[in-house]
């Protein structure tokens, strides 16, 4: 059986291949007609108006050659640039290729925008000094704009103190228009080495009562940044903070106040100006066990939301998904607080009549933000990945069609992984 290595070395074979079939099938009958077009213009046009003719012309060959580089490790990179994307982008006048980490960048250029998935310390200078040497390069999404996400002390702090309200668009004539407020869940950090004391404390203060879920403070992609826990009761608490029993799941962390609402999440998926939800099944209380990796006392460590069943309980009520005045007027606000283009972020709808567990004229709770999740997993990835990709590169498709921007649909999860 051939070993990781071998296999990285195939794919990346495979995937120059790819490159090069994409440049002599796509972009080289580009390239041909964008000459062959600018040598008609010197036989047709007055000398007045032949350079604007050759420029329109070279507009679509100078677009095809619009080069977008992904720095993406190699698992990331059979996730994300799948032989589909890369000639779909093509068509669209955008070339893909991979930025490989450890092989300086100054080698691999020029590039006109880069995608990034590498949260090293190393790569982050050597970008950063790229950068300087190369003002015109466009790298999606900063550094700086992505820290505050990798860490749940500091992830919805664009939905705070007082959350964000969103005001649908009046029609002329018809009823008055809906104003809804998106809030951030009540939650407390439990930082290492937190006494009992100290968390009850944090935790009264907050007003919060059980049961709550317990959360990694980093969210990073270390091992174990996706852990959830559900804390049934005040002895869970201690038996949380004292580490007693539980396999792999450790302060620091972010204690959530659990919030009833009808097993349903949405999953906003953002990219730029296209906003995807997907409607999943979500934890409920008591937690179905068949979801449940680990239980000691009063605490149970939960599979991944994304691997819960594929329907929903037939016992759930579902209020149907938010408007798409409320979703996408969200996902760009949050999208300009955050400064970011590549994110998701949970929505939850609460239950009514929760009094003391949902924060004050919160309509809707953003519980997570991720950044660069698992687009792939979408139905039609490919296409709406191009289409955001076109937008950073308008000169790149003229003529194109007009941009999708808001696409819903139920997605089934993935099959069930539990931790060992």
């Amino acid at each position: 059986m051939a070993g990781p290595e071998e296999k990285a070395e195939r794919y990346q074979k495979a995937l120059v291949a790819l490159v090069s079939e994409i440049q002599q099938t796509e972009l080289t009958p580009l390239y041909k007609e964008g000459f062959l077009c600018a040598a008609r213009c010197c036989d047709t046009q007055s000398p007045e108006t032949m350079q604007a003719c050759i420029d329109q012309c070279q507009g679509t060959a100078d677009g095809a050659r619009t080069f977008l580089d992904t720095a993406i490790n190699d698992f990331h990179a059979k996730k994300h640039l799948r032989p589909k994307l890369l000639a779909t982008a093509a068509a669209a006048g955008v070339t893909i290729k991979v930025v490989h980490y450890g092989q300086p960048l100054a080698e691999q250029g020029p590039f006109d925008v880069l995608l990034h998935k590498i949260r090293r310390k190393e790569w982050e200078e050597e970008l950063a000094d790229y950068q300087r040497e190369h003002p015109g390069l466009r790298v999606v999404d900063t550094f700086d704009a992505i820290r505050p996400i990798m860490s749940r002390a500091t992830m919805l702090a664009p939905l705070e103190p007082d959350g964000i309200e969103l005001q649908e668009a009046k029609v002329s004539g018809e009823r008055a228009a809906d104003t809804v407020t998106v809030c951030a869940p009540q939650q407390v950090s439990i930082p290492e080495g937190c006494s009992t004391s100290e968390a009850q404390r944090v935790v009264a203060e907050a007003g919060m009562r059980p049961p709550f879920l317990a959360k990694p403070l980093w969210a990073d992609g270390r091992d174990g940044a996706h852990g959830l826990a559900v804390i049934h009761d005040e002895a869970g608490l201690v038996q949380l903070v004292e580490g007693r029993g539980l396999r792999g799941f450790r302060l620091p962390v972010m204690l959530q106040q659990y919030v009833e609402h009808g097993g349903c999440l949405f999953k906003i998926f953002v990219m730029g100006p296209i906003v995807v939800l997907v409607r999943r099944p979500s934890l409920r209380i008591p937690v179905d066990p068949e979801d449940v990796t680990q239980e000691v006392g009063a605490v149970q460590t939960i599979a991944r939301i994304s691997s819960f069943a594929s329907e929903m309980p037939s016992d759930v009520t579902l209020k149907g998904d938010p408007p798409q005045w409320v979703v996408q007027g969200l996902a760009q606000e949050l999208r300009r607080r955050l400064g970011l283009d590549l994110f998701n972020f949970d929505l939850l709808h609460p239950s009514p009549k929760q009094p003391g567990r949902v924060p004050d004229r919160a309509d809707y709770l953003v519980i997570d933000i991720n950044y660069f999740p698992g687009y792939e997993k979408l139905p039609h990835y490919e296409d709406l990945m191009s289409q955001y990709l076109a937008t950073l590169f308008p000169q790149a498709a003229p003529g194109g069609r007009a941009l999708r921007t808001f696409v819903s649909f139920s997605q089934k999860p993935l099959g069930r992984v539990h931790s060992q």
